[in-house]
């Protein structure tokens, strides 16, 4: 089952590649390297603190490239010194990036063969040295923490070691100042809003709900499941938890705006959340993804209006996720000694048996 501290981590690594309105982002002026220390200065005051959390969006990474070939089909394959950030599965990702003398620009990945690999749809043969630009969550691109004290009002630092940045951050920025956070009750909310002054930018609040076992298919009574000691245990636990997005509308006329706001911010949630694989926190190997559910208006009072976006994530409980009987039994081994006696008779081989229960 996702934790709240999980879904919280997952929106603000993604949400911001979909949208500004609940972060703040700051084009990047430069950014320098030295000694596994990244210096970045903004173009304006960031407002950032140690410790604060931080997203590096636009800057590519050099991952260089050790050997390539045209394979059977008639299609170049590279393979790279370290490991690619590229997927063809959710979020998708079409295309790759190549930095040689005679082979440059963006061409569509058509096979993943491994971490390593990609094979490109172009049949020319690159020349010298080159590279595979990227824009990757574990190079300079990606989640950050300010771990050494702020320069200045304009410029951080952050621990760094890893792959080369390119040349090119002319479309690089800083992602910070987060408006996504957890809560127990969404009641809290309103009084957090009225603590506030002059805050005119959206929150996105997630609140978890309940988590219920799956119903039996197979009973005309209310039990939830039946399971008899004969059968394997499998049960599937459904875990639904809210994003409610906080949308200050003091100026909106009936909060009209507000609620066509939402049908873009449901857009980026899908993006950000469905699709994603939560750590189940059961042995079954098997996980499945986060589903959309519904969204619909919270409360619209006190010059805010409060939409509910509802998600589910699904886990498959098995035999190896109950309590072991062995934990709870009286006794585990016991050892029963005997004689046969009859007519006067007893036998002198005693038998022995032992038993583990």
């Amino acid at each position: 089952m996702a934790k709240v501290s999980e879904i919280i981590r997952q929106l603000q690594k993604v949400l911001p590649k979909y949208t500004d309105k609940f972060s703040d982002d700051f084009n990047i002026s430069s950014l320098t390297v030295g000694a596994g220390i990244v210096t970045i200065k903004t173009s304006v005051a960031h407002k950032l603190s140690t410790n604060n959390k931080v997203l590096i969006k636009g800057v590519k990474t050099k991952n260089p490239i050790d050997s390539w070939s045209i394979n059977a089909d008639g299609y170049l394959e590279i393979v790279c010194t370290y490991e690619h950030d590229k997927t063809l599965g959710y979020p998708t990702t079409l295309t790759a990036e190549l930095n040689f003398s005679n082979l440059t620009g963006e061409y569509t990945i058509l096979d993943l063969p491994d971490n390593y690999t990609i094979v490109l749809d172009t049949a020319i043969n690159p020349v010298g040295d080159g590279d595979l630009l990227e824009i990757r969550i574990d190079g300079y691109g990606g989640y950050k923490t300010i771990t050494v004290p702020v320069g200045s009002t304009d410029t951080f630092t952050y621990v760094h070691s890893g792959l080369s940045v390119a040349s090119d951050i002319s479309q690089g920025k800083v992602t910070g100042n987060y408006r996504i956070a957890g809560i127990a009750d969404v009641k809290r909310i309103f009084e957090y809003y009225e603590k506030q002054t002059a805050d005119t930018k959206l929150w996105a609040w997630i609140l978890l709900d309940k988590t219920k076992g799956c119903f039996t298919r197979e009973s005309q009574t209310d039990a939830t499941s039946r399971f008899s000691k004969l059968e394997d245990y499998q049960q599937e636990l459904y875990q639904v938890f809210h994003i409610v997005v906080a949308v200050p509308s003091s100026n909106y006329t009936g909060a009209v705006e507000a609620v066509d706001m939402m049908q873009d911010v449901r857009t980026y949630l899908l993006k950000s959340l469905a699709g994603v694989m939560f750590p189940s926190g059961s042995t079954n190997e098997e996980r499945f993804m986060c589903t959309y559910v519904e969204d619909s208006f919270y409360d619209y009072a006190g010059g805010y209006y409060l939409h509910d976006f509802v998600f589910e994530n699904i886990t498959l409980l098995s035999s190896s996720d109950i309590c072991e009987e062995e934990d709870t039994r009286a006794f585990r081994e016991s050892e029963i000694n005997s004689a046969y006696e009859f007519d006067d008779y007893v036998d002198t081989v005693r038998k022995n048996i032992k038993t583990s229960l």
